[in-house]
């Protein structure tokens, strides 16, 4: 792919739907999507760290990496916006954003409410 979209400023700005979570089987094809993650076309795209292995990423971006002839699972989020921190998924979800250098741990604790 030549062109990035334009990406929006943080995964909050997206709804769920537009949102993919993105699994990889080893350590060298999450280690691979990392550094496509580091490419002109996604460098400015927000993500989010999974486990180890798993990416949240907008659903335009899947291309993208399928294009790189990486293998993962695709699945959509499994649930809707204001849902997400009440119940905890994901409980590790740390948000990176370009350029790497700021990263927000959201930590859930009981008692939060969704907003």
């Amino acid at each position: 792919m030549n062109r990035s979209p334009r990406w929006k400023s943080s995964l909050e700005a997206y709804a769920h739907t537009e949102l993919r979570e993105l699994a990889f089987k080893t350590q060298t094809a999450i280690n691979a999507a990392l550094t496509l993650l580091r490419s002109e076309s996604l460098r400015e795209m927000p993500f989010s760290l999974v486990g180890s292995r798993d990416i949240v990423v907008p659903a335009e971006a899947v291309l993208f990496f399928q294009g790189a002839g990486l293998v993962f699972r695709e699945r959509k989020l499994p649930y809707p916006e204001g849902t997400v921190r009440a119940i905890g998924y994901p409980t590790d979800f740390i948000e990176v954003r370009p350029p790497y250098t700021q990263v927000k741990e959201v930590e859930i604790k009981d008692g939060d409410d969704a907003t």
